[in-house]
């Protein structure tokens, strides 16, 4: 009989533990917090004074190559070397504002916060990051999504749910929209950092309409890596909006190596004027970066 019980309590064990995964990891992907952006400050001071521009740069970083297939993973000096890469590419462009896709903030397997170690590095007073999944079981789970980084003061506002939403198991093209308030010339600027639809056309301008049907008042800047060729209906939403301007063609963004495609845009007020639009031939990722140069009026 001692045995029997012995062996009951082994099974019971043995069926608790997966269940309590099973359990965790459903509570990590249906949790919504991630409607909250997490948001911070570097040791920075926020550029205060009045400015004639305003320079946004957009880079989706690839994870930083963090993650090399099946369950294995780049270490920590090799994240870091390529962040350090970003960052250097970031300075030197002198971009005040800088939307970042595909990026990690939490990832056990090799934990960097790629958004902090960015806004540490640069120089840049504040940063702020919207998951587009969370994989795992609580406070052992990958975070990926879009950040954005500013010189000026910023509040992080919301991270909204776009169309074609994958189930929490499935994180594979989930895609949502950071949006920021950014204070620039004691004027309030909505930013957006997104990363579209990669995979269907379709949803990818289902996307674009509801971020132009639901755009906040004011001025607005949206950036980051829209999945879509000039000549496409998504693109043709933004640019009938009246609302934003941009460099709707121009050179090619990807794959970085031998871009041949337009996928990665900066647009900014109507009220600006952009006086330069330019695709960085720095080699840090998948992606060029576009760095969109605005004049105040």
């Amino acid at each position: 009989m001692r045995l029997i019980r012995r062996l009951w309590a082994v099974a019971k064990i043995l069926f608790a533990v997966p269940l309590l995964v099973v359990v965790l990891f459903c509570v990590n992907g249906l949790w919504p917090s991630w409607k909250d952006p997490d948001a911070g400050t570097t040791s920075a001071a926020p550029a205060m004074g009045r400015v004639r521009e305003v320079r946004v740069l957009a880079l989706n970083v690839a994870k930083c190559g963090f993650h090399r297939g099946g369950t294995t993973f780049a270490s920590k000096d090799e994240v870091r070397s390529s962040l350090d890469r970003i960052a250097d590419v970031i300075k030197r462009s002198g971009a005040d504002l800088v939307a970042l896709t595909e990026i990690v903030k939490d990832a056990p397997p090799c934990d960097v916060d790629q958004v902090v170690y960015l806004a540490e590095k640069t120089g840049l007073h504040a940063w702020a990051f919207a998951e587009n999944y969370s994989f795992g079981i609580p406070f052992v789970n990958i975070r990926a999504g879009n950040a954005l980084l500013s010189r000026f003061p910023m509040q992080a506002d919301r991270c909204e749910q776009l169309a074609g939403g994958k189930p929490f198991w499935n994180p594979t093209n989930n895609r949502r929209i950071l949006w920021c308030t950014v204070t620039i010339n004691g004027e309030k600027v909505a930013v957006a950092s997104l990363r579209n639809d990669s995979f269907d056309l379709v949803n990818n301008a289902v996307q674009a309409r509801e971020i132009v049907e639901s755009l906040p008042d004011g001025p607005v800047i949206i950036a980051g890596d829209f999945n879509a060729d000039p000549d496409t209906e998504s693109m043709q939403t933004y640019r009938e909006t009246r609302r934003l301007i941009g460099a709707f063609d121009g050179p090619g963004t990807f794959p970085a190596h031998d871009p041949k495609r337009r996928i990665d845009y900066v647009l900014g007020p109507r009220a600006w004027t952009l006086v330069e639009d330019s695709v960085l031939d720095d080699l840090v990722s998948d992606h060029r970066a576009v760095l969109a140069v605005f004049s105040l009026r």
